[in-house]
């Protein structure tokens, strides 16, 4: 399980690109740095340590394959949840406004960056990086058949993949590879 701290680093890789666009706005006239232009450098910085938090998290899967027992892992639904990247884009969107040069949009801005991190955490978003998107994943909530999973635990899972998966009822149909990344997150591969 994800502790805060990682959630945390997560949730504010997803706002990388969310904290350029808010130090482009704040950037000074003049030479001197101002605060809120540090604020989202800071931002950034951190933010990209969650971004590549996933990178290194999916880099390191690969030893941990549900599929151990080499039968044929099952996959009885998928659903492509490709879509709630219209949510990230809305909340991009409707949150630039308060990226303005005063500093009541500035407590704004964080006030709903807070509500949407409790949103996050206490949710699937976790699962959902944009940044990833651009790295070529495609996010999946999928359902596997109770055998294939072991002690019977799991049932639906979420996963990343650069592939595009579809149900593999029959034995023609690809026998896909599932490795661990979180403890209900797996990349797939064949």
């Amino acid at each position: 399980m994800l502790n805060r701290y990682q959630m945390t680093l997560l949730f504010l890789g997803d706002l990388l690109p969310l904290f350029v666009i808010g130090m482009l706005f704040s950037i000074p006239p003049s030479p001197l740095l101002t605060v809120k232009f540090i604020f989202f450098l800071v931002l950034i910085v951190i933010s990209s340590f969650g971004s590549f938090e996933w990178h290194k998290a999916i880099k390191s899967a690969g030893q941990d394959n549900i599929d151990a027992t080499k039968e044929r892992t099952v996959i009885k639904k998928v659903e492509d949840r490709g879509n709630i990247y219209t949510t990230y884009i809305v909340t991009y969107v409707s949150v630039i406004p308060l990226l303005s040069k005063s500093w009541e949009g500035l407590v704004s801005f964080a006030i709903i960056l807070l509500i949407v991190y409790s949103l996050y955490i206490n949710s699937d978003m976790i699962f959902y990086n944009p940044i990833l998107a651009l790295w070529g994943y495609r996010f999946y909530r999928i359902e596997i058949a109770q055998n294939q999973v072991p002690d019977g635990e799991v049932k639906e899972i979420y996963a990343i993949s650069k592939l595009r998966i579809k149900s593999n009822k029959t034995s023609s149909e690809p026998n896909y590879k599932f490795y661990t990344i979180t403890d209900f997150t797996y990349l797939i591969t064949v």
